[in-house]
């Protein structure tokens, strides 16, 4: 999870994200996932996508308070 931050256009050094930047999420997994009928992709695309949902909503609490 990660906020795009800007630089100071004099000193070109990285200035910390305004409140209002959006987060972004990447969901990366340790090994290449194959389409196998055991592992079918779209599962394993399902489940990508849970946790990235659940890093979301982890963010979304920890934005909140």
């Amino acid at each position: 999870m990660a906020q795009q931050e800007q630089l100071d256009p004099a000193t070109e050094l990285p200035v910390r994200a305004h409140a209002d930047t959006l987060w972004e999420v990447e969901v990366k997994t340790a090994e290449p996932i194959r389409n196998t009928q055991e592992t079918p992709l779209n599962k394993a695309i399902e489940a990508v996508l849970q946790v990235q949902l659940l890093m979301k909503g982890l963010l979304d609490l920890i934005i909140c308070t």
